[in-house]
Order: structure tokens, then sequence, then C-alpha cells
């Protein structure tokens, strides 16, 4: 199993194209909400079918994120071959 970790701050529509974009692919996909707050809620039940999501109560970076993922994917994931990241913002487009 392959996956992507998307770390997410207040994130927008971009971050629900980019997990459409990715569910054709073969990727896990773990999203870490980094503290967004309720009012992004609705962004993260748009995905929640398509994802994990990791909720994390508080913003602690990208960096905590990150790592908040790479511990989801180590305690749930044990399948995992390796892991990949991208940005929320769609920056990176998968191909």
């Amino acid at each position: 199993m392959d996956v992507i970790i998307i770390p997410a701050y207040e994130p927008d529509g971009a971050l629900v194209e980019l997990v459409d974009e990715l569910k054709k692919s073969d990727f896990t996909i773990v999203v870490v909400n980094d503290g967004s707050g309720e009012k992004y809620n609705k962004i993260f039940d748009q995905i929640s079918d398509a994802t994990h999501i990791v909720t994390l109560e508080k913003n602690c970076g990208k960096g905590a994120a990150l790592k908040a993922g790479m511990q989801y994917i180590k305690d749930n994931l044990p399948e995992c071959e390796y892991f990949i990241t991208c940005d929320a913002d769609g920056q990176h487009r998968p191909c």
C-alpha cells in the first residue's frame, strides 16, 4: 500500500478537488486537519469517505501535521510500503 499524506490548515475547495483527483489512483489518502477549527468541518466532511482524517486540536504547523500523519500510518496502516506528501492548496497536481 502506498500512502499520500496531506497536511491541511484552513483548507478550501482546492483540497476537495485534489482528493477527487487522487481518488482515481491506487494511493491511500491521509489528511491531517491541523487545528483548522469548526468553520472548516464542511471541507473535511466532503472528503471523509475517500480519506483517513487525523485531527489535531490546535494548529501545530506543517512539520507536526506531517509527523501526526506518519504516526497514523505506523499505528493504523502497517501494510504501507512508502508515503509521499502533498500540499492541500493544490500546488502539487497529480499527473
